[in-house]
């Protein structure tokens, strides 16, 4: 097999690369005259997965450019990376840091039940979490209805598409990636942080050495869900 696509990888796992330019936000009716929580909002409403959570009053706009016109002036959308269960995934220039970043940008059904609110609080504990095998959290926010996170950009590939390609690893490499993902674990552990949804598709391989990606996005996701 040859070498895949860039890929960052999220709790939702198995991304798969995807040109993403022609993805679209369908037209939806506009808005009420009183202010609607993207919390309320029925789902129905939307009527399928490609929609932003707020209604473009009758537009049918290209995904990256309302995502685009949304965070102008902090991030410039190159292209989608792929998506997965949970979230889309974009390559990004960082506009204010001059560096390339991949942004994830919750779907549409999922922030409809997440909600702003619960998403930054969740997701915003994680930035102290500071470990050499945990990928480090740069932004997050909410912007024209949609909630984001930003990490920084790796190429390279998730240790389960290695595992994929190769079967199984060398007895001495497997262990020393069982090693620092533990300790990454219990690093986070120690600061009260679970992951909730560790898998070789959430572990990123960078030069060799493994990351953990997205602390507090399974767990805003599942207490949502769950009512909690």
């Amino acid at each position: 097999m040859g070498r895949s696509s860039p890929n960052v990888v999220g709790p939702e796992g198995g991304d798969k690369p995807d040109p993403g330019a022609g993805r679209v936000v369908r037209a939806l009716p506009c808005p009420p005259s009183t202010p609607v929580s993207i919390s309320k909002i029925p789902l129905e409403m939307y009527g399928g997965v490609d929609v932003a959570p707020q209604p473009f009053c009758g537009q049918v706009v290209p995904m990256i450019d309302r995502l685009n016109t949304s965070l102008e002036g902090r991030y410039r959308i190159e292209r989608e990376l792929g998506q997965g269960e949970m979230a889309f995934v974009y390559l990004a220039n960082d506009v204010r840091h001059k560096r390339r970043v991949a942004i994830k940008v919750l779907k549409p059904e999922l922030a409809a039940v997440v909600g702003p609110e619960r998403f930054l609080t969740e997701i915003e504990t994680t930035a102290a979490l500071q470990h050499p095998h945990i990928l480090p959290l740069f932004d997050s926010g909410a912007a024209d209805g949609f909630l984001f996170y930003v990490k920084p950009f790796v190429d390279g590939e998730s240790l389960h598409d290695r595992l994929d390609r190769d079967k199984q690893l060398p007895v001495a490499e497997a262990v020393g990636i069982a090693a620092k993902v533990g300790g990454a674990l219990q690093a986070a552990h120690a600061a009260g942080m679970i992951h909730r949804d560790i898998k070789p598709a959430n572990i990123l391989m960078a030069g060799g050495e493994p990351l953990i990606a997205d602390f507090g996005i399974a767990l805003a996701v599942q207490e949502a869900v769950a009512g909690g």
